[in-house]
């Protein structure tokens, strides 16, 4: 059955811009075939609705293969089309940004070039777009493999039914940040207060995930809901996704991560749009592994601390240490929790981290001398 045309007016653009309700707003770098493969899905449930109301934006992170090409070939089979290539390679939340500003839809979804969308999933996100139950909407998403097609894990978000919040503060401490917001592709919302907040804000502090604080500075005011239903099945093809971060950003996940939280806190905080105890009364459900699932409800702060905690150890051996300065980020940001439980664990664990760099400062010079002597 054909979705049909919006009753009403969906968006009228400015200056001679279609109409349209959803800009679907793809994202994506160095991946022609899974893109292509990713494009076909979209596009097969698009025709299927019969509508013209909805675009295709594709913003390409100056792809040295042949994804302009595979874009440019989907260029007839949208109602509504755009392909933009970036000069430079200008990272990926940046590209992010940028494929944001470029749509041109009242609801955008910005999407990651390698995850799928479910069966129904743009019939039911263009339905939402146009009833415009909120400005912004979190869908739910499965894991799996683009090696072996496998399901990993059915339903991230331990979610019964939708539900709706007065804000994105609200759902955030409902839904998490780890696990939710920093997904690519499970969210649509309201591109006119998202492209108002200035990204240098948050790309400059190195938060990596500087789309989520725009989140929430934009839609801290605004009503909110999650989706139950996953949209998209969610690529967990670990060992390709962690050579491509090593190669295009130098640093391991978790320490982006961490440290990025912080920063970001310490932004939204300092621009009166979070409370300062916000970080604790994030409520995190933790995924120990996919079969079977253990959820484990914590503080999102709690989960910081044990992330810096594994550095100071040196359990992770993709991360690099932490550096005094970001040790005195992370005190000034606990200090502001209004925990002292947490702040006292934080300053035990920065004195282990102190201990470990003075004895691998002993090991460094002791094995120093032995090559000296050695070389005798």
């Amino acid at each position: 059955m054909s979705l049909g045309q919006p009753a009403t007016s969906a968006y009228a653009g400015t200056q001679g811009q279609p109409e349209i309700t959803l800009s679907i707003a793809v994202f994506t770098f160095n991946r022609d075939k899974i893109l292509a493969t990713t494009l076909r899905a979209l596009q097969a449930q698009v025709a299927a609705l019969g509508v013209s109301d909805i675009e295709l934006v594709v913003c390409d992170n100056a792809s040295p293969d042949d994804t302009e090409t595979v874009a440019r070939s989907f260029s007839d089979k949208f109602p509504h089309f755009q392909y933009y290539r970036q000069a430079t390679n200008v990272g990926s939340p940046r590209n992010y940004f940028r494929v944001t500003q470029l749509s041109r839809g009242r609801y955008v979804w910005p999407y990651s070039d390698d995850d799928l969308p479910v069966e129904g999933a743009v019939r039911r996100m263009l339905e939402l777009a146009r009833q415009g139950r909120a400005a912004f909407i979190l869908g739910n998403y499965s894991l799996f493999s683009w090696g072996t097609g496998k399901i990993h894990l059915e339903r991230v978000l331990s979610l019964p039914q939708d539900r709706s919040f007065p804000t994105i503060l609200e759902m955030t401490k409902f839904v998490g940040l780890f696990e939710a917001l920093t997904l690519t592709s499970v969210a649509i919302f309201e591109r006119a207060p998202f492209v108002a907040v200035d990204p240098e804000i948050y790309l400059t502090d190195e938060t990596w995930f500087a789309y989520v604080y725009a989140f929430l500075e934009a839609f801290a005011r605004r009503e909110s809901m999650v989706f139950a239903d996953p949209i998209v099945l969610h690529n967990v093809d670990e060992h390709r996704w962690r050579i491509q971060w090593r190669e295009t950003h130098g640093r391991g996940h978790l320490y982006i991560h961490t440290i990025g939280t912080l920063r970001g806190m310490r932004i939204l905080r300092g621009r009166g749009i979070v409370p300062p105890t916000f970080l604790a009364d994030v409520q995190e459900p933790e995924v120990k592994s996919y079969e079977p699932r253990v959820e484990v409800v914590q503080s999102a702060a709690l989960i910081v601390l044990r992330r810096l905690a594994a550095f100071a150890l040196g359990e992770m051996q993709e991360q690099r240490n932490i550096s005094p300065e970001e040790w005195q980020l992370a005190t000034e940001e606990f200090a502001a929790l209004q925990r002292p439980d947490l702040f006292l664990l934080l300053r035990q664990i920065n004195l282990t981290a102190e201990r470990l760099r003075i004895f691998q400062e002993i090991i460094r010079a002791d094995v120093a001398v032995l090559e000296q002597y050695a070389g005798l």
